[in-house]
């Protein structure tokens, strides 16, 4: 077969890989956050927006020195400099969110793995029980069926 993937290989792997606790069916996704602007009321935090990126105040400041180094040493306030020198403070929400669909653990860790600059820091795999999706069980439980893994499929869910 020339090393590709079979449906019987995919279906093992589902059965037999690491359930994490969590009733068959099961399918990863990658959990990760993003920052929504918010008022500050309702904040997690802020950063300094400057430019088409963000930065936090000790980067702002090192930015700004670089043209000008003796102008924090002429005020009172840091964050007065920073607003004058153009910088906007924004306020933001951390969520998270989920993205992609994977079978099994180990093509959900590959993506990941191929694909982190897409991802933040904290990105990792989560596993999702299709919650009473009967369709979605009968659906895997047909194709275990097919290549001779009904009774395993039963006894894991």
């Amino acid at each position: 077969m020339n090393g590709e993937l079979t449906i019987k290989d995919v279906i093992t792997k589902m059965i037999c890989q690491n359930n994490r606790c969590t009733r068959l069916p099961i399918y990863y996704q990658i959990e990760d956050e993003e920052e929504l602007p918010t008022a500050e009321e309702y904040s997690d935090g802020w950063h300094w927006y400057f430019d088409d990126d963000t930065y936090d105040s000790d980067e702002a400041k090192d930015l700004i020195k670089e043209d000008n180094p003796s102008l924090f040493d002429e005020c009172e306030s840091d964050e007065e400099v920073i607003e004058d020198y153009g910088f906007t403070k924004v306020f933001y929400l951390k969520r998270k969110v989920y993205k992609g669909m994977f079978l099994t653990e180990e093509s959900a860790e590959n993506h990941l793995k191929s694909n982190r600059y897409h991802y933040g820091e904290n990105a990792r795999t989560y596993v999702f029980h299709a919650w009473r999706n009967k369709e979605l069980e009968d659906f895997f439980q047909a194709i275990a069926n097919m290549v001779g893994l009904g009774e395993e499929l039963k006894k894991r869910t």
